[in-house]
């Protein structure tokens, strides 16, 4: 038999005005990320936009699926579901404490003000797995009165009611439904909302998604609940300039000091983005549809051609803020720039949405963004000086040449197949053989064909003393201990010379005798020295 409830919601918004000092720009899908971000579980998630009779309102349903979510208890619906009290009551009462990446605890209540149709009140169904029977109730937040007094049902009232245990599931888990004007959304971006909230969910629940912590569909559906629009969300891209053009990470780190203070140093990865007029960037929408999945770069901030800042939870890849990072002070000739920096929820500061979010120093002090991006760029020009940059982009030409991407002048092909030890217009050959960025250890060797056992590594410019020497001797026993017995050692540089009468002339007498004649002399290996300017330097980079 349904039971009454006597659940008194405690109506404390007191704490909501400690928090609206971190209030920033409030938009639909920030609201909506808020929304998905929370969970305290594996969960599997769907939200269905359903039409009204208004065109501008839509029945927002939020179901947890098959029994996956964890449901509400009875204190959260008292305290902080639908109000926001004041520090005190959280604290006296240590289970309200916020979980997963929340850091406000306001989502749910800056959600519903801003999108909700106050007359029709929240409808929330739950249990949690310790509840025997589930709660039942419609509340009206502004005006702090029951629409629908609580109760409490079993799984069979529930579901001869017509509520959506046959979706939920009978043990646990959460609907809510409430009413949300969808007039505003991006009128701004003259985009199609539907389209932006799966392109965001998909770059802010990235890791999340690939590890199935949250499995995300939504649907828009007409008055009948016949789906007119619908998705299932899947891992979002990056792009980038290296091949395979897509997901290229280095890890590194990065130290955040302003002036005396102390430091703190965050794990980031680093990756280099092609602008829209690069090739590379078609080869990367090519990816994208080939496999059904979307750009990270269009579910994250309008990075535009400047470098990108992706702070991002270092646990579980969730993230909470993105922007551009002005150019000033860095300027890559070979795509962009992107960081994502890697983050526990308290080495961060954000307003309520986290639409602005700033990472703190050894201090626990944040600062205004410009200081953030200022030190990014001078931490960028020491790690990836613009010379790494033109090899990162040379790398991937000459292996878009080898392998009939791109298309040079036949005789500078010839010579470029003539060392690599491919041949001529078997691009299938290349495609199968030559391997770009090949581990090994901790370092990344520029080639490897593991066919002929050949290492080549390249330089932009001549190749230096002792540094490349070194480098590519270490590189030799390196791959030998992990693959066998290398065969031939290829260092590939350009030298000053704009026309070398051969392969090994532009460069200094003492240099090719370093590289090339006393290492031939003193080790079984075959090392070689090449010039890619006899081989089209210009023409590959044209």
């Amino acid at each position: 038999m349904t039971k009454s409830y006597n659940l008194k919601i405690a109506g404390n918004d007191n704490g909501l005005t400690e928090k609206l000092e971190y209030l920033g720009g409030i938009d639909e899908r920030s609201i909506f990320v808020d929304l998905l971000g929370n969970p305290k579980q594996y969960s599997n998630v769907w939200w269905d936009f359903k039409d009204t009779d208004n065109k501008d309102i839509k029945e927002f349903n939020r179901y947890e699926l098959n029994n996956s979510g964890a449901g509400i208890n009875s204190m959260v619906l008292k305290h902080t579901y639908f109000h926001t009290p004041p520090r005190e009551i959280m604290e006296k009462y240590p289970e309200l404490e916020q979980t997963g990446v929340s850091i406000h605890s306001v989502g749910e209540k800056v959600g519903y003000r801003n999108l909700g149709v106050d007359e029709t009140g929240i409808e929330v169904l739950t249990k949690t797995e310790e509840d025997e029977l589930w709660t039942h109730l419609i509340y009206r937040p502004r005006t702090k009165q029951y629409i629908k007094e609580p109760r409490l049902l079993s799984a069979d009232e529930a579901i001869s009611e017509g509520l959506p245990l046959d979706v939920i599931g009978k043990q646990k888990g959460s609907w809510v439904r409430y009413y949300i004007n969808v007039k505003s959304f991006n009128q701004s971006r003259k985009k199609n909302w539907f389209k932006v909230l799966e392109d965001t969910v998909n770059a802010r629940f990235r890791k999340r998604l690939q590890t199935k912590y949250i499995q995300f569909k939504s649907t828009q559906t007409d008055k009948a609940g016949n789906i007119l629009n619908e998705f299932e969300s899947r891992p979002a891209s990056y792009p980038s300039i290296q091949t395979p053009y897509h997901d290229m990470w280095e890890d590194n780190s990065f130290e955040y000091q302003v002036d005396k203070g102390k430091p703190k140093i965050y794990q980031v990865k680093v990756g280099f983005r092609p602008t829209a007029k690069q090739p590379e960037s078609k080869r990367f929408i090519e990816y994208l549809k080939s496999r059904g999945l979307t750009s990270a770069i269009k579910g994250l901030e309008d990075f535009r051609d400047n470098s990108a800042v992706i702070v991002e939870d270092k646990e579980d890849g969730y993230v909470y803020f993105s922007r551009p990072l002005a150019s000033s002070g860095y300027n890559s000739t070979n795509g962009k720039p992107m960081i994502r920096i890697l983050v526990d929820k308290s080495d961060i500061k954000t307003d309520l949405t986290k639409n602005e979010a700033w990472i703190k120093d050894g201090d626990g002090h944040t600062h205004h963004k410009t200081t953030e991006g200022r030190k990014l760029n001078e931490w960028l020009n020491v790690e990836y000086p613009v010379d790494k940059s033109k090899e990162d982009q040379l790398r991937n030409r000459i292996y878009e040449v080898l392998t009939g991407e791109r298309h040079i002048h036949q005789l500078y092909y010839i010579q470029l197949c003539g060392v690599f030890g491919a041949p001529v217009d078997d691009y299938q050959w290349a495609k199968d053989n030559i391997m770009v960025e090949f581990p090994v250890k901790h370092k990344r060797i520029d080639f490897y064909i593991k066919k002929t056992n050949h290492i080549l590594e390249l330089k932009v410019g001549t190749p230096t003393g002792d540094k490349d020497y070194n480098q590519i001797l270490a590189y030799e026993k390196l791959v030998s201990k992990q693959e066998g017995k290398v065969e031939k050692v290829s260092l590939l540089g350009v030298s000053e010379d704009m026309y070398p009468a051969s392969i090994t002339s532009g460069f200094p007498k003492p240099l090719i005798s370093k590289f090339q004649t006393e290492l031939n002399q003193d080790f079984d290996e075959e090392y070689s020295l090449v010039d890619l300017r006899f081989c089209g330097y210009e023409d590959i980079l044209k």
